[in-house]
């Protein structure tokens, strides 16, 4: 039995049963376009696309970074195509990174079962990334986390920790999964604001606020 370690990122459309109820025809031309916009953007970054059912989209990559960019991007047209007023899809996407069983073309085992139970707990429109995804990004993907805490899975013995991806990084900023304590002028600690992973901070090293 082959296994590899792959990093899964699973996504599904939000309100997809009450759209095709709606307008059947609309809901499945706008699909498939979906359909070609995720190929596009996972295969554009290093993955597959390896498993479709219904709505439901389940990707491999070989890095952490690529999926997490990946869903990153793919969130961001989705939520341009809505600011022009088109009638669009959301997703919710979760991203896991373990080691999986290989069955032909197909992927199975915990690792699968559990970026699809993060999907499932994500909000829409947003992209929730396991401890293990999280432990490998966040120094690299020039994006900012909100940590979410340990969450139950269901049908998964222990809760696992959770982040959501909330935004991009400035150039001029960092993010660490335990942000440092700096000093503002006056000598008192700082911060982050809400949970947020880390500061923004200027090229004098002064903090500033980040929303």
């Amino acid at each position: 039995m082959e296994r590899r370690l792959v990093t899964i990122m699973a996504a599904d459309v939000v309100g997809y049963s009450a759209r095709m109820e709606l307008s059947e025809s609309e809901t499945i031309r706008q699909l498939s376009a979906l359909t070609h916009m995720i190929g596009e953007q996972v295969v554009g970054h290093n993955g597959r696309v390896f498993s479709r059912a219904g709505d439901g989209f389940l990707s491999e990559f070989p890095s952490p970074v690529m999926p997490v960019q990946s869903g990153f991007e793919i969130q961001r047209i989705l939520l341009a195509s809505s600011q022009e007023g088109s009638n669009h899809f959301q997703l919710r996407m979760g991203i896991h990174l373990a080691d999986a069983i290989v069955d032909g073309e197909d992927l199975l085992g915990d690792g699968v079962n559990i970026a699809a139970r993060v999907e499932g707990l994500a909000e829409p429109g947003s992209i929730l990334i396991t401890q293990t995804v999280f432990d490998q990004v966040k120094r690299t993907a020039k994006l900012r986390f909100e940590d979410w805490g340990e969450r139950p899975l269901k049908n998964i013995s222990e809760p696992i920790r959770l982040y959501r991806v909330v935004g991009e990084l400035d150039s001029h900023s960092y993010i660490t999964g335990i942000p440092p304590t700096l000093k503002r002028d006056d000598g008192q600690d700082l911060r982050p604001i809400k949970r947020m992973q880390g500061f923004y901070l200027t090229s004098k090293l002064r903090v500033v606020t980040r929303i």
